[in-house]
């Protein structure tokens, strides 16, 4: 038993650095889930299901005319969709080019930008005055200062992500500072809790085992069979923390949840095992006798119990979302 443990605890300790603490949706359900294929035909065919919101400042009011002020836009715009991760920008750039080309018989040649404010104004109030079915209240602001691109991005892993939304506004800054970015939608508020959770689970998993530890010891009043109780509440995580870091597999909210679960019923188990032998061994018993004891009363309601539990949680296995 001791050579296993201490087998089980070298592994661990060589496969725990190749955890990945990271979330990724699409692989939360299995390979041949419909959900998982349909979210991966959207990304192929529609460069993604999410959306990130790009808000430009054109730093005036009725600054979105501003002729320049497009130009850059319609620079960054095309740099977007350049990158591997987004798909087609819509802007209101888009607009302004397609009612240009429109006013002049569909000409491809006038598929571009106003060249002044004037015209760019002009060809506002034709959109607004045309009676179309949608205003452009979504794609900038009521006194037309701030400009919002809407920019579709394929899934990925939430570092991924955080490396992306860290790429973007960097360029922006370094090539269009005057436009200050602002990121935010439904892609930007997935990654910040994505990474807020895992970090939060990791700090709160980590603090609990330290509770836990100091619970041992206060419930024992002794060092040493405090620390005893620790191992086998701990290996368990450790080794299966180790087994998903070999696989690759991504430990995220969903995985801490359950590990947190784990470590419940390990911390519940040595308990009762520690209590009966400690209260043997009270009597005078040999360790022999206290062991045998122990196993052979809380021993077998653990085993037990722990079997129960893993029959029950083993019903999601046939579940698509892993």
């Amino acid at each position: 038993i001791l050579l296993g443990g201490a087998a089980c605890l070298l592994f661990a300790i060589y496969a725990i650095p190749k955890i990945q603490i990271d979330t990724n949706y699409v692989t939360q359900f299995k390979e041949n889930s419909v959900v998982r294929q349909d979210i991966l035909y959207l990304d192929r065919i529609f460069k993604g299901v999410l959306t990130l919101d790009v808000i430009l400042d054109s730093g005036e009011i009725e600054g979105v005319k501003d002729p320049e002020f497009l130009r850059q836009v319609e620079e960054f715009q095309a740099w977007l969709e350049g990158r591997e991760a987004t798909g087609p920008v819509n802007s209101l750039v888009d607009y302004l080019k397609e009612i240009n080309q429109a006013l002049n018989g569909d000409d491809p040649a006038y598929y571009r930008l106003p060249t002044s404010r004037e015209m760019a104004a002009q060809f506002l109030l034709l959109y607004d005055s045309s009676g179309a079915n949608e205003d452009l209240s979504d794609i900038k602001d009521f006194v037309n200062r701030y400009l919002r691109l809407i920019v579709p991005i394929v899934n990925m892993a939430a570092s991924d992500a955080r490396i992306e939304l860290q790429t973007i506004p960097s360029h922006v800054q370094h090539n269009y500072p005057a436009l200050d970015p602002l990121l935010t939608g439904g892609m930007d508020l997935r990654t910040a809790q994505d990474v807020y959770a895992a970090a939060g689970m990791s700090r709160s998993f980590g603090t609990a085992l330290i509770v836990i530890s100091i619970f041992f010891l206060v419930l024992f009043r002794s060092f040493k069979y405090g620390v005893l109780s620790i191992i086998p509440s701990v290996l368990p995580i450790l080794l299966t923390g180790g087994i998903a870091g070999l696989f690759g597999i991504y430990l995220d909210l969903n995985t801490m949840l359950v590990g947190a679960m784990t470590m419940g019923i390990a911390v519940d188990d040595s308990i009762h095992v520690m209590s009966r032998y400690l209260a043997v061994k009270q009597t005078g018993a040999s360790t022999r006798q206290a062991i045998e004891h122990a196993m052979r009363e809380s021993g077998r309601a653990v085993i037990f119990s722990s079997a129960v539990l893993i029959v029950g949680f083993s019903v999601f296995c046939l579940a698509s979302f892993t």
